[in-house]
């Protein structure tokens, strides 16, 4: 990986980092996986930051935050991407914490977005939580996450509507459908990890729940004894195919899992070209993030 690098032209930031989210380490080379690749673009001033965030046109595919730190603690932040402003993006957020925290010059950050207030720690900040990042040897590289990103929680609840039910053709072998009817996010469990490589079948249950108002579409595999998953998301109905990495998802996943199986701690790994691995942890009224970064 090269070393760190900003620009200082990027949507007229005063300084753009760029941070490699929920990667992981390849035991045999010893080389960091993809990960999410963020874009933070920093402005002396959150009017600043919010006109740039307002004004302009993102044309890659990637995420970007548009952020003010007001204090070394506290920061506001709004995301675009490709399609438009993003309500909320995971990956970002996580990113953004990691990036304020390095330093340990404090342990814990705030970050104000339109719709919510997130609070990440420093994982030093508690010890005996840090031991349960490296417990599981199926995920690897989640051992060196320097923080936690608290995330609200939701429950999203079976799909039982018979009329919903007969809109993904062959429903009953795949696997259960599931919906947080506010959000418009669909999940489907899948009895085999396997269904989740075959792009062409995926698609075919995208294509087919579109008729319905849906935001996007989360598909996965849980292994009970492993305590460990893996998912693909998909949300062509907001100006990606598929979100190669996401941590959003987690809000209504890691809940969803909780419900079905009592696991309060879990390992995710996308099953994407970028290979994002997590760590989520369901406390009741949040849901707790952590993983590896890296700058980039």
């Amino acid at each position: 990986m090269s070393t760190s690098q900003t620009s200082t032209n990027m949507f007229d930031a005063d300084s753009t980092v760029k941070i490699r989210t929920f990667c992981s380490s390849n035991d045999h080379s010893r080389k960091t996986l993809p990960g999410s690749l963020q874009y933070i673009h920093l402005y002396s001033s959150k009017a600043r930051a919010e006109f740039a965030a307002a004004n302009s046109n993102v044309s890659d595919g990637f995420d970007h935050g548009f952020v003010y730190i007001e204090s070394p603690g506290k920061a506001y932040v709004r995301w675009r991407n490709i399609a438009g402003e993003i309500q909320f993006c995971g990956s970002g957020a996580y990113a953004l914490a990691w990036h304020m925290l390095k330093d340990e010059t404090v342990t814990q950050v705030s970050l104000h977005t339109i719709h919510r207030t997130l609070i990440a720690e420093s994982s030093g900040k508690s010890n005996a939580d840090s031991g349960a990042i490296s417990t599981n040897p199926s995920i690897k590289g989640l051992n060196t996450a320097s923080c936690y990103l608290s995330i609200p929680s939701f429950h999203p609840v079976e799909v039982t509507h018979f009329s919903t039910k007969t809109i993904i053709e062959g429903l009953e072998e795949a696997g259960h459908l599931y919906v947080d009817c506010t959000s418009g996010i669909y999940l489907l469990q899948l009895n085999d990890s396997e269904t989740l490589t075959d792009t062409t079948w995926l698609a075919s249950k995208i294509e087919q729940l579109s008729s319905l108002d849906i935001h996007g579409f989360c598909a996965f595999n849980w292994d009970s004894e492993t305590s460990s998953g893996k998912l693909r998301y998909f949300v062509p109905w907001h100006g990606r195919d598929e979100d190669y990495v996401t941590g959003s998802i987690q809000q209504y996943l890691t809940s969803l899992v909780h419900d079905k199986y009592g696991a309060q701690t879990q390992y995710w790994q996308q099953i994407s070209s970028s290979s994002g691995r997590l760590l989520s942890e369901y406390r009741d009224s949040h849901i707790r993030l952590s993983g590896q970064c890296e700058q980039y």
